[in-house]
């Protein structure tokens, strides 16, 4: 399975999600939610190529998650000691650009993409756009995720803390939740307007750096 969470699915706009800001808006907190939780509740082995911690503490080096760059992760990842792992590589659509690639490159990525299927692994990857997307990746994609940041207050009635107005900050002091739509497969129209999942921001945050910068260069196949 490959599992896409992006800013904007397209210039149009859909008019059951609220538009996202252009930064910032919790596209690694999902994708760090879903991992962390594989991780716990199946013991999965994840790669990512950002670095991870466990909540609470500030160990980067005995984490959840094994640290690799995007040119390592599809150099390694059909290796027999990856099968069955969950891969996460953030800002993928810089990292995938095809203007920058060979032909040898694009068959190489593409074959990797088809390959790894057969060892049993799934992608999640985050991007801002949709469209920025090589379309190797684009046809290949079979979940499109839509996360939404709001401000919040807790609600002592009911004990849960309570979207109230969309962050339109990259970087904002107050707490947030991270509202989730699906965009594709489309969901039944009765269930379109509600959020798949509802994420505490601050507390995806204890277990990955959300201040560290993505500097993995464009793919290029090996020599």
């Amino acid at each position: 399975m490959i599992i896409g969470i992006v800013g904007q699915v397209s210039q149009v706009r859909d008019s059951r999600i609220p538009r996202p800001s252009d930064c910032g808006n919790g596209k690694t907190n999902l994708m760090v939610s879903m991992a962390y939780h594989q991780f716990r509740t199946r013991g999965r082995k994840v790669i990512t190529n950002f670095h991870t911690k466990y909540p609470g503490s500030d160990n980067w080096n005995c984490t959840w998650s094994e640290f690799m760059t995007a040119q390592e992760i599809f150099e390694h990842f059909l290796d027999p000691e990856y099968d069955d792992a969950l891969v996460c590589i953030s800002e993928l659509s810089g990292i995938l650009h095809s203007a920058a690639r060979s032909s040898k490159t694009i068959q190489w990525v593409d074959n990797n993409l088809n390959q790894r299927r057969k060892a049993g692994h799934d992608l999640i990857w985050d991007a801002q756009r949709w469209m920025s997307n090589d379309k190797i990746l684009r046809d290949k994609t079979d979940y499109i995720y839509v996360p939404v940041k709001f401000h919040c207050v807790y609600d002592i009635r009911t004990q849960n803390w309570i979207p109230t107005t969309q962050c339109p900050k990259d970087i904002c002091d107050e707490k947030h939740l991270i509202l989730v739509w699906q965009d594709f497969p489309a969901p039944d129209p009765e269930d379109a307007l509600t959020p798949i999942k509802i994420l505490h921001a601050w507390e995806i945050g204890e277990l990955y750096d959300t201040k560290e910068r993505i500097t993995d260069q464009t793919l290029h196949a090996p020599a």
